[in-house]
């Protein structure tokens, strides 16, 4: 295990602020609700999101279905989906930066699809997914539980990362600004390098440097903690 806890000045955070909109300041005044299957076959998912949460789980079959809930005060947000090589891109744009508007998606994937979301002021929820998994997330939190993903990228700013596996990953590797990231894990052991520059960082779990399930997580003035299930 290589573990150091360092000093230094924080990490850039997301704005709350992001080009599609502004969240939770005003109450929006509309919604409407978008529900669509996208049968083509695709490998991969790209969901682009700016204020809205994103809830992404498994599903038998291989269809991906979509629900998207549109919010907006005085511009209708404007939703986009289309197929790019392999991949399904999933995203919005909003007609006015300053607006309350914002798109919440819940999407339910064939099992094994890989995923890719990003999202500014929103949050992520990831729901038992066994596929690799690639999240960028501002100001919003990540939240994960029965996770079986074998690799997880993760790339947070200020909103907090709390991950429950319910078997042991191939591969984390994990960076966070100022918000605290908690990665429960069963079995082990793990090779770990986790190192925090003004944050806490505490590993409970069973570690061993030869281990081929490897963890890497990176903070600035956020804690990391490293848990066995």
């Amino acid at each position: 295990m290589r573990m150091m806890v360092m000093a230094g000045g924080l990490l850039a955070t997301a704005a709350l602020l992001t080009g599609c909109g502004l969240r939770d300041i005003t109450q929006a005044a509309n919604q409407a609700t978008l529900d669509y299957e996208v049968k083509e076959k695709v490998a991969r998912l790209v969901v682009v999101g700016g204020a809205g949460d994103i809830v992404i789980s498994e599903a038998a079959g291989d269809v991906v279905t979509v629900s998207e809930t549109l919010h907006w005060s005085s511009g209708k947000p404007t939703t986009e989906h289309h197929v790019d090589g392999d991949a399904l891109v999933v995203t919005y744009d909003c007609p006015h930066a300053m607006d309350n508007c914002s798109v919440d998606y819940k999407v339910h994937v064939p099992k094994g699809m890989r995923t890719e979301l990003e999202t500014g002021s929103g949050d992520i929820h990831l729901r038992a997914l066994s596929n690799p998994i690639k999240a960028k997330v501002g100001s919003g939190d990540l939240e994960g539980a029965g996770l079986t993903a074998t690799d997880l990228t993760v790339e947070a700013g200020s909103g907090d990362t709390v991950l429950k596996y319910a078997t042991a990953p191939d591969s984390i590797d994990l960076v966070t600004g100022s918000g605290t990231a908690k990665i429960t894990l069963p079995g082990g052991p793990y090779d770990v390098d986790a190192e925090a520059k003004s944050g806490d960082v505490t590993v409970s779990v069973t570690t061993d440097q030869n281990s081929p399930h490897k963890v890497v997580a990176r903070a600035g003035s956020g804690d990391i903690s490293l848990l066995p299930a």
